[in-house]
């Protein structure tokens, strides 16, 4: 099962959740005879929640997506999620500056415009505007936001990592 799921994130778009790097680190250096399963087991189970929960995050914030949503949500904290989805090292530097280096055109694309509407809804500067301008700001926010979050979900591996765990439980058969 180790190998299947070497194979999995070796075959996994390269913009995956950071822990499914270190999953494969930990599992390329673990010598075969201790890739047991339970150690299989208590590797892969806290890494599958850590994205679910990720996701959970990131599907809480689409569903409840306004104004009063976008103005508690401080860019960095939106940025350090995305900078972790995309698979990328968490460094010293600005989670944008590292998103930007490895990914320049999602971060002009998505993040760039996403970070500016964050930054003017906080600022304050919707709110001389009418609730029309405030929804389609709201609007276009999201519309980045869904195309974002489409590149994103192509590197989610949770599932194919819940179905190694349960041949590991002995509840599924191998394809």
């Amino acid at each position: 099962v180790a190998n299947l799921m070497m194979f999995t994130i070796s075959n996994a778009p390269a913009m995956r959740y950071i822990v499914w790097k270190q999953v494969f680190e930990t599992l390329s250096t673990t010598p075969p005879a201790q890739q047991t399963r339970p150690r299989l087991m208590d590797l892969l189970r806290p890494a599958i929640q850590q994205e679910e929960a990720m996701w959970a995050y990131m599907e809480d914030l689409e569903e409840s997506m306004s104004v009063d949503s976008l103005r508690r949500l401080a860019p960095g904290q939106l940025t350090f999620r995305i900078r972790d989805l995309m698979g990328l090292e968490d460094t010293n530097e600005d989670p944008m500056d590292t998103v930007s280096a490895a990914q320049p055109d999602m971060a002009e694309a998505y993040l760039g415009p996403m970070i500016a509407i964050l930054q003017y809804i906080a600022n304050d500067g919707i709110e001389s505007e009418t609730a029309v301008q405030q929804t389609l700001a709201v609007e276009i926010f999201e519309d980045f936001w869904k195309g974002l979050v489409s590149d994103l979900m192509k590197g989610k591996l949770a599932y194919a990592m819940r179905e190694h765990l349960g041949l590991l439980e002995g509840h599924s058969a191998p394809r």
